[in-house]
C-alpha cells in the first residue's frame, strides 16, 4: 500500500529498460498521483519512454483514481513500444499471474513521442485492464498529437482482452502517424487495436492522422484500426479495418476524410500544453452531447484542457479545446 505524489516536477533525459522516467508497479492498495509535471526527452530501450504504469486503478468520484495523471506534459520521449506511456503488463504477486493496468489522464498532453521499433507512439495499453471492474483507461480533456509508431498505433495502441475498455472524454487525437517503417499500410495513424477490446469516444475527435506508407509522404488513410464506439464524437476517416459498432450522434468521414476544422498545433512552451484549437466553422463546434460535456463517472465537465469554460456556446464542443464564443452585435435601428 501507500501513496506516491509527484507535483510540479520535471523529468528529462532519463533512460531505463522500462519506464525511462518512472517505472511503477502498484499493488491493490497503492496509489500514484502525478500533477503539473513535465516528462520530456526520456527514453526506454523496451517499454514506456517516459512512464511504465502497472497496477490497479480504483476510481474516485471526481475523476481521480489510484493511478492518476493531471495537467502534465508527456513530450518528446521514445521507447521501442509505448513511446510516451506504457500501461499494464503481466507480473507475479504471491505466486499468481496478474495483468492489471489502468490510468486516468486529465487535462494533459501526450505529444511528439516515438515508438522506435514497435507500436504505440503516444500510449501503449497492454494486458487485462478490467480484471476487477475498476481498472479502466480513462483519458479526459487531453490532446494526443504528433506521435509516431514504427508499426501500428501512432497515437494509441491497444492490446487487451475483450473485457477491457479505453474511454476518451473530450479528447483530441490528431496529427499522429503509423508505419514509420514505410512497408505496411493502414496501421492506424491515430488508433490501432490488436485485440477484441474497444475504444469509446465521448465528445471526442479522432481525425487528421496518417500512415507513412511509402516512407516519406504521409498518406491520409484510416484514422483507426479496430473497433470504436462513438458517442457525439467525430471520426475523420473510416475504412476497413476500422469498425464502428455504435456510432450514434457521430460525425464520420467515409468516402473521403471529414475535415474536423482543427487549427495547427499550438506549441505554448515547455510548461504549457500543446493543443489544436477549433477553427470557425468546425463541425465539432456545438456538436457534443446536448445534455452536457460528460466526463469520467458521468460528471459534467465545467472546463476544457486549457481551463476555459465548458460549454461556451449553445452546446458542448467535441475535443479537448472549447471554441471561443463570438458575440453578435446588431445595428441600432432608429425610427
Amino acid at each position: 500500500g501507500g501513496q506516491v505524489t509527484i507535483e510540479s516536477s520535471t523529468f528529462t533525459n532519463n533512460s531505463a529498460a522500462n519506464g525511462g522516467a518512472i517505472f511503477s508497479i502498484n499493488d491493490f492498495n497503492a496509489e500514484l498521483h502525478i500533477s503539473g509535471s513535465v516528462f520530456e526527452e526520456n527514453s526506454a530501450s523496451n517499454l514506456g519512454g517516459a512512464l511504465h504504469l502497472n497496477g490497479y486503478n480504483h476510481q474516485g468520484s471526481d475523476g481521480t483514481s489510484s493511478m492518476f495523471i493531471e495537467t502534465s506534459r508527456i513530450r518528446d520521449n521514445e521507447a521501442a513500444n509505448g513511446g510516451g506511456i506504457y500501461v499494464g503488463t503481466k507480473y507475479v504477486e504471491f505466486g499468481s499471474l496478474f495483468s492489471h493496468g489502468g490510468m486516468n489522464l486529465l487535462q494533459s498532453e501526450v505529444s511528439a513521442n516515438i515508438a522506435t521499433s514497435g507500436n504505440g507512439g503516444g500510449i501503449y495499453v497492454n494486458g487485462n485492464t478490467n480484471t476487477s471492474g475498476t481498472d479502466y483507461i480513462y483519458i479526459e480533456n487531453s490532446t494526443i498529437t504528433g506521435n509516431e509508431a514504427f508499426l501500428s498505433g501512432g497515437g494509441l495502441y491497444v492490446l487487451a482482452d475483450p473485457t477491457s475498455a479505453t474511454y476518451l472524454f473530450n479528447t483530441t487525437v490528431t496529427d499522429n502517424a503509423a508505419d514509420r517503417a514505410g512497408t505496411q499500410g493502414k496501421n492506424g495513424g491515430g488508433y490501432a487495436n490488436a485485440s477484441d477490446s474497444s475504444l469509446h469516444l465521448v465528445n471526442s475527435i479522432l481525425a487528421g492522422n496518417r500512415d507513412l506508407t511509402g516512407g516519406t509522404f504521409p498518406i491520409w488513410i484510416p484514422d483507426c484500426v479496430g473497433t470504436l464506439n462513438l458517442h457525439h464524437s467525430l471520426l475523420g476517416y473510416k475504412q476497413s479495418p476500422c469498425t464502428v459498432e455504435d456510432g450514434w450522434s457521430g460525425l464520420i468521414g467515409t468516402a473521403s476524410p471529414l475535415d474536423a476544422g482543427l487549427g495547427p498545433r499550438h506549441e505554448g512552451g515547455a510548461t504549457v500544453a500543446w493543443y489544436h484549437a477549433l477553427l470557425s466553422g468546425s463541425p465539432a463546434i456545438n456538436s457534443g452531447d446536448p445534455s452536457g460535456c460528460k466526463g469520467i463517472g458521468e460528471r459534467l465537465l465545467s472546463e476544457d484542457q486549457n481551463f476555459n469554460d465548458r460549454p461556451r456556446g449553445i452546446a458542448c464542443d467535441m475535443g479537448a479545446i472549447e471554441a471561443a464564443s463570438y458575440a453578435v452585435f446588431l445595428p441600432t435601428i432608429l425610427r
